[in-house]
């Protein structure tokens, strides 16, 4: 029995049509972390944490996880120190191995936000979005996975109104 806990019921399962991806968010007792569990070949394998282990990671907000092209994606944000700072990050497994982490956007002001946020696989793309404060209005954000690498967070929209609902297909 593990002495570690869980710190929310928000267990994230994806499949490809043949392999599964659990993700989950546990407290080890000094940290929050990102954990995942591959199955493949009819069996599961042995949890791994995703993130770095070296900030705190939000257990108030949606992790994404998403499959496409035999590979998964996995994307959270993390608390960096007493900071405002909460950067996204992603790791991606290939279908074989973790790759590492990514930081999506360093959101060095704090004022990102995952209520407004999505993900989506094309083959062996992925895309992600969220929103930030401005200040006035909600900017929206997106990064691409492109097969060899995720691109800088860039801007989708930046009206004076700013976003309040959008969909990723």
């Amino acid at each position: 029995e593990n002495a570690d806990y869980y710190t929310n019921d928000d267990v994230r399962v994806v499949s490809d049509g043949v392999n599964y991806l659990a993700v989950w968010v546990q407290n080890s007792g000094t940290r929050n972390r990102v954990w995942g569990n591959f199955y493949s070949s009819g069996s599961w394998g042995t949890p791994v944490g995703l993130d770095e282990n070296l900030n705190d990671i939000y257990i108030y907000e949606k992790l994404h996880v998403v499959s496409g092209g035999g590979g998964f994606a996995v994307v959270w944000r993390e608390r960096t120190g007493s900071g405002p700072a909460s950067p996204v990050k992603v790791n991606l497994h290939d279908g074989t191995t973790w790759t590492g982490v990514t930081t999506l956007d360093d959101d060095a002001s704090g004022d990102i936000s995952f209520n407004m946020s999505g993900m989506a696989a094309a083959g062996d793309n992925f895309a992600m979005t969220w929103s930030r404060d401005n200040g006035t209005a909600y900017d929206l954000f997106a990064s691409v996975y492109d097969g060899a690498g995720w691109s800088i967070g860039e801007v989708l929209e930046s009206g004076a109104g700013g976003v309040t609902e959008f969909q990723l297909a």
